[in-house]
């Protein structure tokens, strides 16, 4: 029974580490591999945009890296947060929420 009771501990606590945040705008909701065009339609234009330098990551299956896009976006403060949103190569690809 102990081992079931872990077991299931376990489950939970790693099925929710890994629920991906999202950001609730006024338009809509916004989830990873959402486009900039996306999230500007859904929330407006950020407090703060910054354009990070371009990073090297490796693209698809096939070998090779090339440089990509790297944006961060600052949406808030809102109810005592800070949303971000951080975008490569024009994509959401994490929203983490900062209290203010």
């Amino acid at each position: 029974m102990l081992k079931l009771l872990c077991a299931a501990t376990a489950v939970f606590t790693l099925a929710t580490a890994a629920q991906a945040e999202t950001l609730q705008c006024a338009q809509g909701l916004i989830e990873e591999g959402a486009s900039r065009q996306d999230v500007l339609e859904h929330c407006g234009e950020p407090g703060v945009r910054r354009l990070m330098p371009p990073a090297l990551l490796r693209r698809g299956p096939a070998p090779g890296a090339g440089p990509v896009a790297v944006e961060r976006w600052v949406y808030g403060p809102a109810k005592g947060f800070y949303q971000q949103v951080r975008f490569i190569d024009g994509r959401v690809v994490e929203i983490s929420s900062e209290r203010s």
